[in-house]
C-alpha cells in the first residue's frame, strides 16, 4: 500500500510540475516579427527581330513610323514613344532607413525609434512595455539610443527584446 502512493505521488508531482511548465510556457507573451515584403522581380521583355529597319530615337516626341505592305494592302502606321530616362535618383537599400524615415513614424499607432544604429518598429511594445506606455511613447520618431541605455544597457532581456523588433539600421 505504501509503495502505491509513492508511485502516485510522484506521478501527481510529475503532472504537476509538467502542467506548470506548460502554462508558463503557453502564457508567455509572443513578439511576432513583421513581414518582411519579397520584391517584386519582372523578366525582361522578349524582344523579337522584325524586317523593319530599327529606328533611333533622339526627340521627345512620338515619332510615326510607316511599313511597307503589300500592293493590294494599305501602309500600316504605327507610332513610337522615346523609351523614358530613368530617374537619377539614389537606390536606397533595402532595410536602411534615414532619422527622416524614423521621423515620419512618430505616433503610437505607428512607432519607430533609432537605438544604437538600428531602426525599430515599436508600434506593437508600446502597449505591452512592463514599464507603461510612456516611455516607449517618448520614443517615437526619435533616436532613442540615450534613453535606452540609461535604463536597459546592462540587460539582456531588454536588448533581446529589442533585437525581436528590428527593421532595418540607420544611414
Amino acid at each position: 500500500m505504501t509503495m502505491n502512493r509513492n508511485h502516485l505521488a510522484i506521478a501527481f508531482g510529475v503532472l504537476l510540475v509538467l502542467g506548470g511548465g506548460y502554462i508558463i510556457y503557453a502564457g508567455r507573451p509572443v513578439m511576432k516579427m513583421q513581414e518582411q515584403q519579397t520584391p517584386v522581380v519582372t523578366p525582361p521583355a522578349v524582344v523579337t527581330p522584325t524586317t523593319t529597319p530599327s529606328i533611333a530615337v533622339t526627340s521627345t516626341e512620338p515619332v510615326a513610323t510607316t511599313t511597307a505592305a503589300a500592293p493590294e494592302e494599305k501602309p500600316v502606321t504605327t507610332t513610337t514613344a522615346p523609351t523614358p530616362t530613368p530617374a537619377t535618383e539614389p537606390v536606397k537599400q533595402k532595410g536602411v532607413y534615414s532619422m527622416a524615415d524614423v521621423q515620419a513614424h512618430a505616433t503610437v499607432g505607428d512607432c519607430w525609434s533609432a537605438i544604437n544604429g538600428s531602426v525599430y518598429d515599436l508600434t506593437t511594445w508600446v502597449s505591452r512595455h512592463p514599464g507603461g506606455e510612456n516611455p516607449i511613447k517618448g520614443l517615437c520618431g526619435t533616436d532613442g539610443s540615450a534613453k535606452f541605455n540609461r535604463k536597459h544597457a546592462s540587460g539582456t532581456k531588454p536588448q533581446s527584446m529589442l533585437a525581436l523588433l528590428k527593421i532595418g539600421t540607420l544611414e
